[in-house]
């Protein structure tokens, strides 16, 4: 049946990966295995014990397995703001555009496709994608922790679901990282923060820029991050752009959004989305950044002073 599945997943223009639900208490111990091995830092703690659910919900059916379907993301969105007679351009990592809308589309077709054959299938944002493509074939770890998947690089959504499709064949893979890794130090040297270590699988995620970026303004900006590392609206893009695996899926066509002057002092006013106007707020969820919208007047103030605006 999963043959049949994978057709209809590849007809979409995606990748997926299948296992059976028993390799759920050895992702388990994979996550056991980080604690032991590693001394993580609060963040990692709190994805974790508060971000990852690994106990199975309750279905209408039995979860028989878990499937994983990487869909490609542009590698980039622009966004353009016009402030006092200039126009600043940022990117913003396309994942965050498609974070709810590809798992969404996802789900929805395959819905569509198990429904007449008496399957089903339901989301699993809270478990560990990264991971569970890499255990199951689907991808493999760059040394900047991100995953990567052949034929989309790192501009991807992992989307995870439960079904109740029978897994025959079981492709349970070594966490692995990229063989193109080895030797190269290119996300390390690229890192504004220098959040991604030599000597450690895991990064720093404390440093990361997106960590602070992602914040509501409320909180500022450590005085040790140069203005200069601020290189998106959030999110970062150094180690994903560096990245020689990378190189050929960042010549596709960059879709751009524009911010009119009003619009722009809006954002930088801190309005909630309630408070913004229809056409401001419709962009704004275009983009998929309406949980990060109290972000954007610390991160825009930071980056027109840097411009001199």
């Amino acid at each position: 049946m999963f043959e049949l599945v994978r057709q209809e997943i590849s007809r979409h223009g995606e990748k997926p990966s299948i296992l059976p639900i028993e390799r759920l208490e050895d992702i388990k111990q994979d996550i056991e295995d980080l604690k032991t091995r590693y001394n993580l830092n609060g963040f990692q703690k709190y994805i974790i014990n508060d971000i990852y659910e690994l106990d199975l919900p309750e279905t209408e059916f039995e979860i028989r397995s878990i499937i994983l379907v990487a869909s490609a993301s542009p590698w980039m969105v622009k966004v353009n703001f016009h402030w006092k007679g200039k126009r600043i351009t940022l990117p913003i990592p396309a994942t965050y555009t498609d974070f709810i809308s590809a798992p969404n589309n996802t789900e929805q077709y395959l819905r569509e496709y198990l429904s007449p054959k008496d399957y089903h299938v339901i989301a699993a944002p809270r478990l560990p994608r990264k991971l569970l493509a890499v255990r199951s074939g689907l991808g493999a770890y760059g040394r900047n922790n991100i995953c990567y998947v052949d034929g989309f690089g790192s501009f991807l959504n992992i989307s995870p679901f439960y079904t109740d499709i029978p897994c025959t064949e079981d492709s349970w893979c070594e966490i692995r990282q990229m063989d193109s890794c080895k030797g190269c130090k290119a996300c390390i040297n690229n890192c504004p923060t220098s959040s991604i270590l030599d000597d450690r699988f895991l990064i720093d995620n404390e440093r990361c820029l997106t960590t602070f970026n992602e914040r509501d303004s409320k909180d500022d900006f450590p005085q040790w991050i140069d203005m200069a590392s601020h290189n998106s609206l959030v999110g970062c893009l150094r180690c994903q752009t560096i990245c020689p695996a990378n190189k050929k899926h960042m010549s596709s066509k960059v879709e751009s959004y524009d911010f009119s002057e009003e619009e722009t002092g809006s954002l930088l006013e801190g309005l909630a989305m309630e408070q913004l106007s229809e056409e401001l707020k419709q962009k704004v969820q275009q983009l998929g950044l309406g949980y990060w919208v109290n972000a954007f007047p610390r991160n825009l103030k930071v980056i027109f002073a840097r411009e001199g605006i």
